[in-house]
């Protein structure tokens, strides 16, 4: 093994150590969070009492755990920031990639799998003119004072984190967003 090999080696364990440390650190800090845990269905109907009866939505869990989203928020944007900072390159690391990411990590950093993935369309708010079909997500909170839920758009490439509006347009940045289809996992 060359030395290069060998540096490369060294480099890429001590990467995973400190990753694998990382991901142990966050999940101790966050031991203690107690989302509100609802069965399968609940994500239909938050799409539903927002005025999305006709977007389709699939469900892959039989449970699913809900935070309120003064403590929900500051854990998307942590992922989010962090999902940011990775490079997009059209086709391999690009909005499908970050929007599968942001939801997983969200599952696997705090045990919360409301942050879901969505496929729709992205226009220019200013024009509106169709920019592309896009990857992006949408969380769903739930607040045990009102007991209802409220959708929040999120997106890694277009950071930001907006509730979205159960009448009118989904507006974040100079993006207009329009949901298609949702997964939930």
């Amino acid at each position: 093994m060359s030395n290069e090999q060998q540096i490369n080696n060294i480099s890429k364990n001590l990467g995973f150590i400190l990753l694998n440390n990382g991901v142990n650190f966050i999940q101790k800090a966050y031991i203690n969070l107690r989302p509100a845990i609802f069965s399968y269905g609940e994500i239909r109907n938050a799409y539903n009492n927002n005025g999305f009866k006709d977007i389709p939505v699939s469900e892959y869990d039989v449970s699913y755990a809900f935070l309120n989203t003064e403590t929900l928020e500051p854990l998307i944007w942590d992922v989010m920031t962090l999902i940011h900072k990775f490079g997009y390159k059209l086709e391999f690391t690009d909005c499908d990639n970050f929007a599968h990411f942001t939801t997983a990590l969200m599952s696997f950093l705090y045990g919360i799998n409301t942050c879901g993935t969505v496929w729709g369309d992205v226009y220019d708010n200013q024009t509106g003119k169709f920019i592309a079909g896009h990857y992006f997500n949408v969380a769903i909170t739930y607040d045990p004072v009102y007991k209802k839920f409220e959708m929040w758009l999120c997106d890694s490439l277009n950071p930001g984190f907006i509730k979205i509006p159960i009448v009118g347009l989904i507006i974040m940045g100079s993006w207009e967003y329009r949901l298609k289809k949702g997964f939930y996992f």
